[in-house]
């Protein structure tokens, strides 16, 4: 087993091809009439080198469940996830 578990979330960062982006623009097309499972937290990366802090936002909002809850912050992160045009300006800092 080359992951150790329990493993709540895994994340791999890997450089893009030119054959990788082809298989990812196929894959985005081909998965865009699909529907997601409701308990899976997903967000699209609308912006360029974020794709570790994208990769833990994915995973965070996953395991949403193992994590210890109560944190304020963190619920209302997560709760204003799902609305159109999250993140606004000013939302982080507005967390702080």
């Amino acid at each position: 087993m080359m992951i150790p578990q329990p493993c709540a979330a895994f994340i791999l960062l890997y450089k893009v091809t030119e054959n990788i982006e082809k298989f990812r623009l196929e894959e985005e097309e081909r998965l865009k009439s699909d529907s997601r499972a409701a308990n899976v937290f997903w967000m699209k990366q609308t912006i360029g080198n974020a794709c570790g802090t994208i990769g833990i936002i994915h995973a965070l909002g996953n395991v949403r469940q193992q994590c210890q809850q109560g944190l304020e912050k963190i619920h209302t992160f997560w709760s204003g996830a799902s609305k159109p045009g999250f993140p606004s300006p000013g939302f982080c800092r507005n967390l702080a």
